[in-house]
């Protein structure tokens, strides 16, 4: 380790006896702790029994008990990386590790003439402290100088001990400092931090590298203008006597400040620059001048930003999908009851007439479980759980279609316009969920304008992306896409309440008059289908809702009308539902619409019914989730012996109507989603058995 070829490097250096090779190592060690950030560094010799801290920056009783600590690896010849100095086994034992006042350290060997480690340059930091690959390849310039500039001294110590200890040859020292200042400026200009050191009081830059010059965007030296204006992270402008250098020059170390280029410090023009400066001391402490390092972040915190946003994306996203699973869980009893609540109210508007004291009562009592069927269906819809039937529709025809439905929903202070594209806007998509997307659109921009005179219009026309759009709350990527602009000239949002509108139940709306489900369900919409939804919006200048659609091909479904009167019928019904309520009220709709009815409570008593009769029924009406047999095992079974038997599934668990999320796979039959009113399950009935020829 302490080899004899280096020891005798080392003792014929004149290292150990020089008292004054310490003042030109200074500034290098100053140079070096700034560019890290670093509270204190020195030099030491390596060796065993005289190790001499030839220069120290900070307080000397550090140097000394850390130099005789590293002795061993640097004389090793390996460098050390010391995040956390209190649990090192190298360094833990020193003293101002034990007080605190060190908390982590890099150190790395300096070699001679002839290639022996002969000292080493060491920096240190309060504070325990992760040393990035940029600091350490700065450490390692800064170790490149220290070695010049002791191998420079040795030589001239060299050229006095052959004369006798005279040194008159004054040339000699010159070309050699001459060198030295040279291989200076190619290790600043080597770093790739900007580097400036300007002399005190007056701020003047003597010395700047070339990547400091490529920052400031000039060509010499005499056109620096460090103090340019600049602005803080929080947005607050620099004044000059507040610029890092300002500060260095008066006495202050400034370690890792944010500056920017733009007022704007949203502005996606702005550069972004890390500083650090530190006061270069003279041998009697006199602030002589001042270093200063810059380094251009833009592009990391551009890619910090991305992360953060992708992280707020994933956030939001398992957020939406743990009430999801809460919404799915609760939709069966929730469509249960309302089914009871619909189904009753309409037998009691078939007893009445309009103009019967109870009838408005029994109408609301219907419109009410209409209102709680709407709700369910929003909370299934942005959790993906909610049956669909996509199909090709043009976005056109639905923003017509719906136009007289919005236009009653305005209030008399809000104009409504429409400007529609000029061709088909044809996407794939369930109509009633686009139609979800127009109303609940409109109507959050109604509520947005705050008095009369308001506009909000809704427009569509294809759009071709040549690139990625940057916008909220998420990029969209290049391509053709059909769109649908809702704006209005209401009150608009700032960037934190932007953040949070697609939140499930997040609403700004008075407690009663809004259930924060509008815009979380368009958005769970939207990204079904695979589109984007685009949010524009600035305090006091509106807010433009762009919802960007995948465009299809093929040509546009017919929308289905309504038959001719409502259906009948005489067939055998068995019905299977194991609710009480909802098989008494189904089995009464059914009977009064002209079925013989035929009532179990689960599969196992309903297939026990059809074993002892089998041809006795016309159609199984049964639900699918039930205890002892569900509806789809039993169906299967009675199908093994009637194959052509005409079923209809009902369900109240939204699950049931997506075949990835079936237990047991159902047999090819229509499945009627709870609540549904008496029609709806007659007209189904109906045509199932027309198509079977019953």
């Amino acid at each position: 380790m302490f080899d004899a070829d280096r020891l005798r490097a080392v003792r014929e250096s004149g290292l150990l006896e020089s008292p004054n090779i310490g003042e030109g190592l200074a500034g290098a060690v100053r140079l070096a702790a700034a560019a890290l950030g670093a509270q204190g560094g020195f030099v030491v010799v390596v060796d065993p029994e005289t190790p001499r801290v030839l220069c120290a920056v900070g307080p000397d009783d550090v140097a000394s008990a850390l130099g005789a600590r590293l002795l061993e690896p640097l004389a090793r010849e390996q460098p050390l990386t010391v995040p956390l100095a209190a649990t090192h086994s190298q360094v833990r034992e020193a003293s101002p590790v034990r007080q605190g006042r060190v908390g982590s350290l890099v150190a790395t060997p300096v070699r001679g003439p002839l290639g022996h480690v002969i000292a080493g340059l060491c920096l240190w930091r309060a504070e325990p402290y992760p040393w990035s690959p940029v600091e350490l390849a700065l450490l390692d310039d800064a170790r490149a100088e220290v070695g010049e500039r002791l191998r420079g001294w040795m030589l001239v110590h060299d050229r006095a001990e052959q004369r006798g200890g005279d040194s008159p040859h004054r040339a000699d020292l010159v070309r050699e400092l001459e060198r030295r200042e040279d291989w200076f400026d190619v290790v600043l200009d080597s770093l790739p931090a900007g580097v400036l050191v300007a002399r005190a009081p007056s701020g003047e830059a003597v010395r700047a590298n070339r990547e400091m010059l490529r920052l400031l965007d000039v060509l010499d030296l005499a056109s620096v203008d460090v103090e340019r204006p600049a602005w803080s992270a929080s947005g607050a402008r620099i004044e000059p006597e507040r610029h890092p250098l300002s500060r260095a020059l008066a006495g202050e170390t400034v370690r890792g400040e944010l500056l920017c280029s733009k007022a704007d410090i949203e502005a996606e023009d702005g550069i972004w620059w890390r500083v650090n400066a530190a006061p270069l001391h003279t041998g009697s402490g006199e602030v002589a001048g001042a270093v200063l390092t810059i380094e251009d972040i833009t592009e990391t915190r551009g890619m910090q930003a991305a992360l953060y946003r992708s992280q707020e994306h994933l956030l939001h996203a398992q957020k939406m999908e743990a009430v999801g699973r809460l919404a799915g869980g609760m939709a069966h009893d929730f469509n249960n009851l309302l089914t009871a609540i619909m189904g009753f109210g309409e037998l009691l508007l078939e007893g009445m007439t309009p103009d019967d004291p109870a009838w408005g009562d029994a109408e609301e009592i219907v419109r009410s479980a209409a209102r709680g069927r709407d709700l369910t269906d929003q909370l299934l819809s942005f959790s993906r759980r909610r049956s669909t039937d996509p199909a090709v529709i043009d976005l056109n025809e639905v923003v017509a279609s719906s136009r007289r439905l919005v236009e009653r929903l305005m209030e008399e202070k809000v104009t409504f316009e429409t400007e529609l594209g000029p061709t088909e806007g044809r996407v794939r998509i369930d109509r009633t969920e686009l139609e979800q997307i127009v109303v609940n659109l409109a109507l959050n921009a109604r509520d947005a304008v705050p008095g009369p005179g308001g506009t909000v219009r809704v427009r569509t026309g294809p759009v071709n992306l040549a690139r990625t759009l940057d916008a909220e709350p998420e990029a969209i990527p290049p391509g053709r896409w059909e769109t649908l602009i809702v704006s209005d000239d209401g009150s608009g949002m700032d960037a934190a309440l932007r953040l949070r509108i697609f939140e499930p139940f997040f609403t700004t709306k008075p407690a009663g008059q809004g259930t924060g489900l509008g815009l979380s369900t368009v958005y769970g919409i939207v990204k079904r289908v695979g589109g984007f939804v685009r949010v524009d919006s600035k305090v006091g200048e509106g807010t433009t809702f762009t919802v960007y659609l995948p465009p299809a091909d093929g040509a546009v479904t017919a929308v289905e009308t309504e038959g001719e009167g409502p259906a009948r019928g005489s067939e055998r019904v068995l019905l299977v539902e194991d609710q009480d309520q909802i098989r008494s009220l189904l089995a009464r709709q059914l009977r009064r619409s002209g079925f013989e009815v035929i009532e179990a409570a689960n599969g196992y008593e309903a297939l026990n019914l059809w074993q002892s009769e089998p041809d006795a029924f016309d159609i199984v009406v049964s639900d699918v989730i039930m205890p002892v047999m569900d509806g789809p095992t039993m169906v299967s079974k009675a199908r093994a012996t009637r194959p052509d038997l005409p079923v209809v599934f009902i369900s109240g668990y939204p699950g049931a109507a997506d075949p990835a999320e079936r237990d047991t796979p159902l047999p090819d039959a229509p499945l009627l989603r709870k609540p549904f009113a008496a029609a709806e399950l007659v007209a189904t009935i109906r045509s199932t058995l027309d198509e079977s020829g019953g």
